[in-house]
């Protein structure tokens, strides 16, 4: 509620509401919203779908289960610098891995993918980093369903798809809400990833591509590009508000598909 400016507490002034005031009535912030939403709505699902994919072919193969579990989880303990320097070497428009090989094939063909597909590469390096911990909590709640009860829908004519709708997934239903829940979290909160995947230093983050101009990547320039404490911190309330409320409308619908044996949720 004050136009400090992160250098000189002396000279804030209380300025009210007029920060949110400022903040509802800026079409910077509403863009920034609905590019945080299409994130989220791409991040969310591709994040639950593929970890699940990939934890239903590794409890297939029980013989080569802790090599696959250790692969896919290696990606998990990279830091998220060094994840950017990876995809910044592959996608470079000039120097990168895949527009090589791409000019080897053509020499016209190159793309520039972080500014072209900037919000498609920053959901497949997301993914990336987030699919170990989803595909290891997903392979431990598969191991835990009973064979019995696949066996005997099995043996009663149920094929793979509804044995798996009707047996596996309400059964490992809870560690699905459990993830989804994390990647929410973490996809209403995506800072780093956009400016590193832009420029080498979260320092200067004025160069990031428009379509991965997220609402937190905006409040972050707000804070320490144009010093704009005060107005970052009430955009940063508001963000908040709207995580706290999606949490819990996330929190709302699990009595439909989440099971439980004690069935109270």
């Amino acid at each position: 509620m004050t136009n400090y400016n992160g250098i000189s507490p002396d000279l804030a002034r209380f300025v009210g509401f007029n920060n949110y005031i400022r903040a509802f009535s800026d079409p910077n912030v509403g863009e920034a919203a609905a590019r945080t939403a299409v994130f989220v709505l791409s991040y969310v699902p591709l994040n639950f779908l593929v970890a699940l994919s990939l934890a239903l072919l590794i409890n297939a193969g029980p013989h080569v289960r802790g090599l696959f579990r250790s692969l896919y989880y290696l990606p998990s303990v990279i830091p998220v610098v060094g994840a950017a320097y990876i995809w910044r070497a592959l996608f470079n428009q000039d120097t990168g891995v895949i527009n090589t090989a791409l000019r080897a094939i053509n020499p016209s063909w190159g793309v520039a993918w972080f500014s072209d597909f900037a919000t498609s590469s920053l959901v497949s390096m997301s993914l990336w980093l987030g699919l170990g911990l989803g595909t290891v909590m997903y392979l431990a709640a598969l191991q835990n369903v009973p064979v019995e009860l696949e066996q005997a829908a099995l043996v009663d004519g149920a094929g793979y798809f509804s044995r798996l709708r009707h047996i596996v997934f309400p059964l490992i239903s809870p560690v699905a809400f459990f993830q989804i829940l994390l990647a929410l979290i973490y996809a209403l909160g995506v800072v780093v990833e956009p400016i590193l995947l832009a420029t080498s230093s979260p320092i200067a983050p004025a160069s990031v591509p428009n379509d991965n101009l997220l609402l937190p990547v905006y409040t972050y320039q707000q804070m320490f590009t144009e010093q704009r404490f005060g107005y970052a911190s009430a955009l940063l309330w508001i963000t908040f508000a709207g995580s706290v409320a999606i949490t819990l409308l996330l929190f709302a619908t699990r009595r439909f598909w989440v099971h439980s044996e004690s069935g109270n949720l």
